[in-house]
Formats: structure tokens, C-alpha cells, sequence
């Protein structure tokens, strides 16, 4: 799969967005990642059984990378917040981490995808866990992890997982789609 844009990193001048990067990395996943540099990628997708809204806008115009199950529902202060997910996405998570916290206020706990090996430390994941963000990230990324740090984060497959139940489990008059 190609993910026609891109944009230019101090390392390579054709690496995909990480968002596009996700995709390519993780193809067999059953949630077609949108590469958010795509306008006709803005508006609710439902595929695989999965909702999401690809660079919505929250609070004060922050746009969460992706929103399950869409833009509508965060802004209904009817749909349970429990039933709501914000996934930002970033190669590595080096200090950007701190800004996934306040792009979708409703939300409390948020989930970071990172790609990048051994970026993560014991002090940096107490940082993550104070501002309520849990990361995610490909299974061989997260088994070169020690123990510790294995088991404060997700795969990418649980995390679509629970998008999954959650979404299975909503009443059909919760249903935007």
C-alpha cells in the first residue's frame, strides 16, 4: 500500500507521516489506518467493523490523529465518554507526548502509538501514566521492551481490539454511522 503523502523528517525526505507509517507497517490490522494529510480522509470511515474519524477537530482546533467512532459522537454530551477513544500517532515520542495530552479534552485516557525501539524509559513512562496517555505499539517494538515497561503498553491488535468491543457492544441508538 502507498500513502501518496508525505512530508520531509531530518532523516529521510520521503518517510511517510507516522500515521501512513502505521499502515504500512501493520497492513494485516483490520482498521485501515487514514493517512491524515488526505482532505477526502476527513469525515467518519467504518471499516471492519471499526468507526473513526481521521483528524477531527477537538477543543480550541486539536486534531487528534484518530478519533473512534467519530468527530459527532466526541461532540454529543450524550455518547458515554467511556465509549469514546482518542489514537494520536508519532514515530518516536521524544518530548511531543506531552502535546497528545490536550488534544481531546473529553477524553482522559489517551493512546500513543510510537514505532521507534527503545525510546521509552522507566521515567518517561511515569510521565505518560501522570497525564493518563497509554502507549501503543507494534508487538516486536514492544517485546524489546524489559518487563516493566511490556506491561504498561499495548500492541497495536489489543488496542483494536478493545476499539472493537467497544463498538460491538454500543447500543444501536448510539450508532452515528
Amino acid at each position: 500500500m502507498h500513502c501518496p503523502s508525505r512530508h520531509k523528517t531530518k532523516s529521510d525526505n520521503s518517510a511517510a507521516s507516522p500515521a501512513c507509517a502505521v499502515r504500512l507497517l501493520i497492513p494485516p490490522v483490520p482498521w485501515p489506518l487514514a493517512c491524515p494529510r488526505n482532505p477526502h480522509r476527513l469525515h467518519p470511515r467504518r471499516a471492519r467493523g471499526i468507526e473513526y474519524e481521521a483528524q477531527a477537530k477537538t477543543e480550541n482546533g486539536k486534531k487528534p490523529d484518530f478519533l473512534p467512532p467519530s468527530q459527532a459522537a466526541y461532540e454529543d454530551p450524550a455518547f458515554p465518554e467511556e465509549q469514546l477513544r482518542m489514537l494520536a500517532s508519532k514515530t518516536s515520542i521524544k518530548d511531543r507526548f506531552r502535546q497528545v495530552a490536550d488534544e481531546a479534552n473529553r477524553i482522559r485516557d489517551k493512546h500513543l502509538f510510537t514505532l521507534t525501539p527503545g525510546d521509552v524509559t522507566h521515567p518517561k513512562l511515569a510521565q505518560l501514566d501522570e497525564l493518563h496517555i497509554h502507549l501503543v505499539m507494534p508487538k516486536v517494538v514492544k517485546e524489546s521492551y524489559d518487563d516493566l515497561i511490556q506491561g504498561e503498553t499495548m500492541t497495536f491488535s489489543r488496542f483494536i481490539e478493545e476499539i472493537q468491543g467497544l463498538q460491538a457492544d454500543r447500543p444501536q441508538s448510539l450508532t452515528l454511522l
